[in-house]
């Protein structure tokens, strides 16, 4: 159970990181928000002393969950990145143009 509830957390603070980014992580929380439901039924077959299989299955569901949300929020972490470098290269080249026209207006009788 600690694999899934770090696992779990893990992706729930890699979309965190990037929601405040400004990337849509809405399609994504679907899959953290199933491996939680994964860890709750895990805590009530703990609880109840069911079968090994069924608390491995459940297991296993919740692990595969619980990756594909923090596969997805490191994607979309790494769309933050690319984001960023596209606004500073664009902030660069406005940048550029502002000195070459501040330049064109300065050589102007």
């Amino acid at each position: 159970m600690h694999e899934l509830i770090a696992l779990t957390a893990r992706a729930e603070r890699t979309l965190l990181a990037a929601q405040r980014g400004g990337v849509e992580v809405r399609n994504v929380r679907d899959h953290v928000d199933q491996a939680v439901d994964r860890q709750i039924e895990l805590e009530v077959l703990v609880h109840t002393f069911s079968t090994e299989h069924q608390f491995a299955e459940k297991h296993a569901e919740g692990v595969t969950q619980a990756s594909a949300a923090l596969k997805r929020g490191q994607e979309a972490v790494d769309e933050l990145g690319y984001r960023r470098r596209g606004l500073f290269v664009a902030l660069g080249l406005i940048a550029l143009v502002l000195v070459a026209l501040a330049l064109k207006i300065q050589s102007l009788p």
